[in-house]
């Protein structure tokens, strides 16, 4: 948690924003406890028409349930927030944990769970258009976005900017990708150093120099027979079936990135070999 760096006179006017707002909020949940009472326990809301309508059915005694036991825990993180005089011989430290309440009340209590709901709700409604062996790769795309509210909730809470330029979601990748790409240097530079070796037997020769080209180059013609030799083998014991024919691949690109990167983390600890970049090379 980073220090608190407001004027009082911030301080105040937001203090004062909150409350008024926590007024209103209470009154809201008074309606949807008062609505909660008169829905039946099996009380099913269509979205977003009824039959013959293709439609999404959910319970709404459940998620009426959810909103009011949460909005009972923002009421509980408002309490320690609005306790100034509680908390006020603690100095900056009181204010800091009235300050975390508040965040917690606001961002995770009283916002994620209904939007949460909304968010899959409207995105369910799209899945019922759709085939069978497209469903994981639509929900896949479905949950993508919704790690942003995720993130949204979490910066809310701490205070610290994770996405963005300068956030912390986008550090570790950037970092993810270098040693991914540190990886994928060593890989196709002991590609090359291999196939140099047994044609220099071969031939009787001494094994050339590895340029980063031909580094280049084996890891996508290794990529490309890794590929095509997994789907040629997956449809002779499969067969034609085309949700198998691309997971398998992409299953196994997406290992192959980890393990690239995992090779990066390697080579960090050791000297690395230099290769020899081709435009360099050939001055």
């Amino acid at each position: 948690m980073p220090p608190l760096s407001e004027s009082e006179e911030t301080y105040r006017r937001k203090l004062r924003s909150e409350k008024a707002r926590a007024i209103v909020w209470f009154a809201v949940l008074a309606i949807i406890a008062t609505v909660r009472e008169a829905v039946h326990e099996q009380d099913l809301w269509n979205f977003p028409c009824n039959s013959p309508c293709v439609h999404l059915s959910l319970f709404v005694a459940p998620i009426l349930s959810n909103w009011i036991y949460l909005w009972l825990g923002y009421g509980g993180s408002m309490l320690v927030y609005f306790s100034e005089d509680w908390f006020h011989r603690f100095g900056q430290q009181g204010r800091v944990v009235r300050e975390i309440m508040r965040r917690i009340g606001n961002r995770v209590f009283l916002y994620f769970y209904p939007l949460t709901v909304v968010w899959f709700t409207a995105t369910a409604e799209g899945s019922f258009l759709l085939p069978d062996w497209i469903q994981g790769y639509y929900w896949l795309a479905v949950a993508a976005p919704y790690g942003f509210l995720v993130i949204w909730t979490i910066e809310g809470v701490i205070g610290l900017k994770i996405g963005g330029k300068r956030g912390a979601v986008n550090e570790a990748i950037d970092i993810f990708l270098e040693l991914g790409r540190s990886g994928a240097e060593a890989f196709g530079e002991g590609l090359v150093r291999i196939e140099k070796r047994v044609w220099g037997r071969v031939r009787g020769r001494p094994p050339g120099s590895v340029t980063l080209r031909s580094a280049k180059a084996a890891n996508v013609l290794f990529t490309l027979i890794l590929v095509i030799g997994e789907a040629a083998l997956t449809w002779y014991v499969v067969g034609p079936v085309p949700s198998i024919l691309v997971e398998v691949p992409v299953v196994t690109l997406y290992i192959l990135v980890f393990a690239l990167a995992f090779i990066g983390l390697l080579r960090r600890k050791v000297a690395p070999t230099r290769i020899v970049d081709d435009s360099t090379s050939s001055a």
